[in-house]
């Protein structure tokens, strides 16, 4: 507290108002505070929380995301590796198999486009953490930067057909240079 450059607010009104606060704030300009009510009775937002809700990633023409997915995959091992051992190929292909029946495709879309971003902004991006590192697929997609077969590491803790809920896939991101992946991968 007694620091003097601490992030500190100047006020103490960091809150939603009520009605009446907003009232008294703007009684001068009464016509915006009917548009806001106007704008705020056309809204009609339902959101399913029973159901996941991720952005869809757009697929060259003439591909399905998970004909997509692996095509990239393999192409991101044969970066790392040259010519790929069976063993790679086995795991490779049993984690595909896994991840369309739970819905992940867009989420592995997702994050690989903020890896690129980054990576093309010399940003760093972390080498991978939590139950996302034992992914080959997210290894391949250069999401992390640990070998999950090198290193042992299990692809079930991140995610297996019994699944129901979306796996954790943590990405850290160096603070420096963020706001240059803004700008090669706005929002």
């Amino acid at each position: 507290m007694a620091e003097p450059n601490r992030l500190r607010f100047s006020a103490d009104e960091f809150y939603y108002k009520s009605a009446e606060e907003m009232y008294t704030l703007f009684s001068h300009c009464p016509k915006r505070l009917r548009n806001t009510l106007e704008i705020a009775e056309r809204c009609n937002l339902e959101i399913k929380f029973d159901q996941m809700h991720l952005p869809r990633y757009q697929v060259p023409d003439g591909e399905t995301a998970d004909h997509y997915l692996e095509t990239l995959c393999l192409a991101g091992l044969q970066k790392r590796y040259g010519a790929l051992a069976s063993e790679y190929l086995t795991r490779l292909h049993y984690e595909l198999s896994i991840n369309p029946q739970n819905g992940i495709l867009n989420l592995l879309f997702d994050r690989l486009g903020f890896c690129a971003s980054s990576h093309a902004g010399r940003n760093t991006v972390g080498p991978g953490r939590g139950s996302g590192a034992g992914s080959l697929v997210a290894y391949a997609l250069e999401i992390t930067s640990i070998c999950p077969v090198k290193y042992g590491l299990l692809f079930e803790r991140f995610l297996n057909p019994d699944r129901r809920t979306m796996p954790d896939l943590d990405i850290d991101f160096s603070d420096e240079g963020r706001e240059r992946n803004h700008r090669i991968c706005p929002s």
